[in-house]
């Protein structure tokens, strides 16, 4: 039988039993993988007990197509240079691969992998909080991408200009891909993105607290968006949002703290957006410097359930809301002493 061998290295401080593969991972490929550690040849398993520096080879016995989970939360993997030469052409799923692999700093490996048939990217670089630099992955064609769930959220990356030309078109569900990048602050490299067969941005780039800028959004067409949701939630630094004027969101039906303890003031340039298919407006201003609600009472809201909070703790001093939101005749009704 021929097969192939890669290698991984992990390393702790202490001699003690860790991760070595994700559960998940070993049970759906029990006949697909064996390992070599110390020259002996073993069963796939989840767990291993190392001291200091270990290398652990995988006899690849047949070409995979489903790396979920592989490596999730693996925090003692330190280097995965062997993966370079994994076969991943017929790879459809590369969902958790990473997640949690909070020592994993060059993931330079990655950057010959033929991901042109993988459809799930969810979670596969989420919290590697050691990881800065992904421009192995600049060339990557992840043009059958669908879901993007959490992929680089909870990590320190501050340069995204490698993803600036990934075809992301036919992908439905951005939830979480940034959030809580903390340093990350440019968004700039999103800007030719064709986001149109998104359904679900929610929290997008929630909890990026150097996030100001959201201009390289302009463009984007997110007419099949249903699910808006704490896409900027907690952008403390965000304050202007006049480029999303344009956005078509007529087929939004959540909206629940898209703007949550953000800067911004004034919601004139959402004056005109189409929410007859809201369901959810429940904190989607809490929190803000809004002091003027005019813009906003023209829409129709016939739809709409949750109203709870949509603008409580919106300038306190300025706003005294009643936490309530009633539909009259279609149009949203706000009860304020200013209005």
């Amino acid at each position: 039988m021929s097969y192939k061998e890669i290698f991984v290295i992990y390393e702790t401080n202490e001699k003690k039993t860790i991760n070595i593969f994700g559960k998940n991972f070993v049970e759906n490929n029990n006949e697909n993988v064996q390992l070599i550690i110390d020259k002996k040849e073993i069963n796939l398993t989840d767990v291993y007990e190392i001291e200091g520096k270990k290398e652990i080879t995988l006899k690849i016995l047949k070409d995979l197509t489903d790396l979920s989970f592989m490596f999730n939360e693996c925090e003692n993997l330190v280097n995965i240079n062997g993966l370079q030469f994994l076969n991943t052409k017929e790879v459809t799923s590369l969902k958790c691969l990473f997640s949690g692999c909070k020592s994993l700093e060059d993931i330079d490996a990655l950057k010959t992998w033929d991901v042109s048939k993988v459809t799930l990217f969810n979670h596969m670089l989420f919290n590697c909080e050691k990881l800065k630099n992904i421009k192995p992955l600049q060339k990557w064609n992840v043009s059958s991408g669908i879901n993007f769930n959490c992929f680089l959220g909870k990590t320190n990356i501050s340069d995204i200009s490698p993803l600036s030309e990934w075809n992301v078109s036919k992908g439905e569900n951005f939830r979480g891909m940034f959030c809580s990048c903390s340093i990350l602050e440019n968004i700039n490299p999103l800007t030719k993105w064709d986001v149109s067969n998104g359904e679900i941005f929610e929290s997008m780039f929630a909890y990026c607290p150097k996030l100001s800028d959201i201009s390289p959004l302009a463009k984007w067409k997110v007419c099949k968006g249903k699910v808006f949701s704490g896409m900027f939630n907690n952008c403390e630094l965000l304050s202007n949002i006049t480029v999303l004027g344009k956005w078509d969101v007529s087929n939004g039906e959540k909206f629940r703290k898209m703007f949550y303890n953000t800067a911004i003031s004034d919601i004139e340039p959402i004056r005109d957006w189409k929410m007859s298919h809201a369901e959810d407006l429940s904190g989607m201003f809490s929190k803000t410097k809004i002091s003027c609600l005019a813009p906003i009472l023209n829409w129709k809201i016939e739809q709409v359930e949750y109203f709870t909070q949509l603008f409580d703790e919106s300038s306190p001093d300025e706003l005294e809301i009643l936490n309530k939101a009633e539909e009259s005749e279609g149009t949203l009704e706000i009860k304020t002493n200013i209005l």
